[in-house]
This record gives structure tokens, C-alpha cells and sequence, in this order.
């Protein structure tokens, strides 16, 4: 991926999931519990089997190491379950480690943004949300460039806060 470790700013820096640390995946879910609550939050095991199978999964906003302040979770799906993202009443929680594609750009089914969450002192006064938005674009067009191919992105708004998000992004 273009730069595994990006500054787009001083405070807030965008590390690519397999660049990271340590394993993100308790750091995610800490945060999707904080910010959605416990029963929303996926549970650890299963992003865990997602990062397992594609580590190029996550984008993650720090402002340290110890500080995670945002994520955005991208899942490149097999065009079966890809087509599913798309009917309103799907549900992220179904989909299996075996239904992501180990690569980022893939050529059939497309790619469901799963999560774009930034924690509420960092949403107004950071451009961390954007960051990670940006981020993944970059990767995205970098793949699909040397792919040579278009790619489908799907995504549902679940917080009255992401309503703008999803609009901004197209």
C-alpha cells in the first residue's frame, strides 16, 4: 500500500492495519463499544477472523501510539456477498472470514466500508474523519490502478452521524 504510515497532520497520523503496532483489533472494538455502545460493537473474535484474512482491512487514526481516535474498516467481498451489502436490511455481523478476498481491489464483487467511526472529541476539531476517508481512497486508486480495473463500494449509514459522512463521500 502507498505509505503504510502516512502524517497527514502534527497530531493525527493514518496507519494502514498491517502497519500497526500490535494487532488493532481489541483497540477497535474498545472504541466501537465506547462510541456505539456493547450490543452494536461487533465482537472482537470476528474482526479478528477479518484482519486474519486481509490485514489491508483497516485504516487507523492515531494521535499516539497508545491513542487510536479513529478507524475506517474496508471489506473487498466476493461479488455473492458484496450484492448483499446493498439490500437495507443487511447485516455486517454475517459476513465470514471466507467472504473476504485477500486482495484489497477486487476483481469481481466490490468493496463494503463496514465502519468509519472517529471519537466524539476528535470528530469537530480534527480532520481525522477525512483523513481516514482520504486514506482509503488513496489505497484504493493506487490498487485499482495497477489492477487495471473499477472497483463497486457499498456502505449503510447505522448513526445519525453518518448520514453526512456517506453524503460527503458520494
Amino acid at each position: 500500500m502507498p505509505g503504510d504510515f502516512v502524517g497527514y497532520s502534527p497530531s493525527i497520523q493514518i496507519v494502514r492495519g498491517q502497519a500497526y503496532r500490535k494487532n488493532p483489533c481489541a483497540a477497535l472494538h474498545r472504541l466501537a463499544v465506547q462510541n456505539y455502545g456493547h450490543s452494536s460493537a461487533l465482537p472482537v473474535s470476528l474482526l479478528q477472523t477479518w484482519y486474519e484474512r486481509n490485514r489491508a482491512i483497516f485504516r487507523i487514526a492515531v494521535v499516539s501510539e497508545s491513542l487510536v481516535v479513529g478507524y475506517l474498516s474496508a471489506l473487498p467481498l466476493f461479488a455473492n456477498v458484496f450484492e448483499k451489502t446493498l439490500e437495507p436490511d443487511f447485516q455486517e455481523k454475517c459476513i465470514d472470514a471466507a467472504d473476504i478476498l485477500p486482495s484489497f481491489c477486487p476483481a469481481e464483487g466490490g468493496i463494503f466500508i463496514s465502519s468509519i467511526l472517529v471519537t466524539p472529541e476528535y470528530r469537530r476539531r480534527s480532520p481525522a474523519s477525512l483523513l481516514l476517508r482520504l486514506a482509503f481512497i488513496e489505497d484504493l486508486i493506487g490498487e485499482c490502478i495497477r489492477a487495471n480495473q473499477l472497483i463497486r463500494i457499498s456502505a449503510q449509514v447505522l448513526s445519525p452521524g453518518g448520514a453526512p459522512v456517506c453524503g460527503h463521500s458520494g
